[in-house]
């Protein structure tokens, strides 16, 4: 929940997410002498919607409820992949 002054709302959570990392050298060999590589991959599927909303000047009015829609600005995916 995120709070701004009087008014608070609530908005969905990520579904899924998975993250995977690998180090390359130490996946082929048993004593590096260079170091190591990890390759890494993260992935996010996220349904951010409005599940409620207290604000009391637009309660009653179904035409300006905001409740199960798509929050604005946030991302449907996240992947982000990297090495180090």
């Amino acid at each position: 929940m995120q709070r701004l002054g009087d008014q608070h709302w609530y908005i969905g959570e990520p579904r899924n997410e998975s993250f995977i990392e690998i180090d390359i050298v130490k996946a082929f060999t048993a004593n590096s002498k260079v170091g190591s590589l990890s390759i890494f991959a993260s992935n996010s599927f996220i349904d951010a919607k409005y599940t409620k909303w207290n604000n009391p000047a637009i309660a009653n009015d179904v035409t300006k409820s905001i409740e199960d829609k798509s929050v604005e600005n946030a991302p449907q995916y996240i992947h982000r992949f990297g090495s180090t």
